[in-house]
């Protein structure tokens, strides 16, 4: 019985072997591989079924190649069709610039960069114009006090500023950013973040952003400080179709503070949120 044991051991390690030679010995070298992934992305497009074509492509990037130029075409398309303008873009620009005046579709890819130019200037000044007027939150201060008397009351502390943070957090959590159509945390890069006070009278903020890759998950991890005293509590936001996001500015130099997905109630919410808490925290 022990020999009828050990025989069986030695048959399932031989086995184990063969089966990773076998692999190893079809294992194509990097550049074969994209060109294989290349066909099947544009197979994909061929049926319109750009989610596929995506997954094809970006298993491209950890070949650690210098993709060729149909790449970057097959890429700008996809990106076109998710409407990422400013990533088509970037990829049509790299395509010319690698294909040359020869390349069947360069003219095609000129054309396009022309279109999406023009899509993104206007969609900036539409954004300029509809978020000059209205994207600041400011209460009157009867209103205010309702809103601090709601946020307080839903989550019972009798502290108004622990209030607000555990309803910012709960915001941002419902409207967290993740890229692509289809808004899925087990395929896609996201952002997370978190408020929380320090001192008593500073806002932290810890933001940790998740990349999606073929070897794995990657955490980036950041955190930002606000003192709330000695600036303008009315908090403003913007939506952009373009880049499928909110941002929630910054109280003093209004750049990006939080991102969020593209909803306009949610981001006046938090940007509601917010000025009360900053203004609880500057009455003491």
């Amino acid at each position: 019985m022990k020999y009828l044991g050990s025989l069986k051991v030695a048959i399932l390690v031989v086995l184990v072997a063969f089966n990773s030679a076998s692999f190893n010995a079809f294992a194509l070298p990097p550049e074969i591989e994209a060109d294989r992934l290349i066909l099947a992305a544009k197979e994909k497009l061929s049926e319109d079924n750009f989610e596929a074509a995506r997954g094809y492509l970006e298993r491209i990037s950890p070949l650690n190649i210098e993709p060729p130029a149909d790449y970057y075409l097959l890429f700008a398309r996809v990106h076109y069709e998710a409407d990422s303008w400013t990533q088509a873009k970037q990829h049509y620009e790299k395509y010319v610039e690698l294909a040359g005046k020869e390349a069947s579709a360069y003219k095609e890819a000129l054309k396009k960069i022309t279109e999406l130019e023009e899509t993104l200037v206007g969609k900036l000044e539409q954004q300029t114009e509809s978020t000059a007027e209205s994207s600041a939150i400011q209460l009157p201060e009867k209103q205010g006090a309702a809103y601090d008397k709601k946020v307080a009351d839903l989550y019972l502390d009798s502290n108004l500023a622990h209030s607000l943070v555990t309803h910012v957090n709960s915001l941002l959590k419902s409207y967290r950013f993740i890229e692509g159509k289809i808004k899925n945390t087990d395929r896609n890069n996201y952002i997370d973040f978190k408020l929380s006070l320090a001192k008593g009278k500073e806002l932290v903020v810890t933001r940790r952003d998740i990349v999606r890759k073929l070897s794995g998950a990657t955490s980036n991890l950041s955190v930002t400080k606000l003192n709330a005293f000695g600036i303008d509590p009315d908090v403003e936001y913007r939506c952009s179709k373009e880049s499928d996001s909110c941002t929630i500015k910054h109280p003093i130099n209004q750049k990006e503070w939080f991102k969020i997905a593209r909803d306009e109630k949610g981001a006046e919410e938090i940007a509601k949120a917010l000025t009360r808490l900053l203004k609880a925290l500057q009455r003491g």
